[in-house]
């Protein structure tokens, strides 16, 4: 999708560190990053482990992105 749109395609490993934890804030993080494509945004999340599963300090787990790749493509 980024050599449709014109985009420079980052690194994924670049957009896996920007997602940090999976929050709000690192989502916002990986759409600034990617420049709004959702598809390297899903790449990003779908190649984090963050998809599949997060235990933090504090022991809670089952953690997942919220991330909606229809609204994110409408907003693109």
């Amino acid at each position: 999708m980024c050599d449709i749109t014109g985009l420079e395609q980052k690194p994924i490993a670049v957009l896996i560190s920007a997602l940090g934890k999976g929050d709000g804030e690192g989502v916002n993080n990986l759409r600034e990053l990617s420049e709004g494509c959702p598809v390297c945004m899903l790449a990003a999340i779908r190649q984090s482990i963050l998809q599949y599963y997060h235990c933090d300090e504090d022991g809670d787990s089952g953690y997942r992105v919220k991330f909606e790749f229809k609204d994110e493509k409408n907003m693109f």
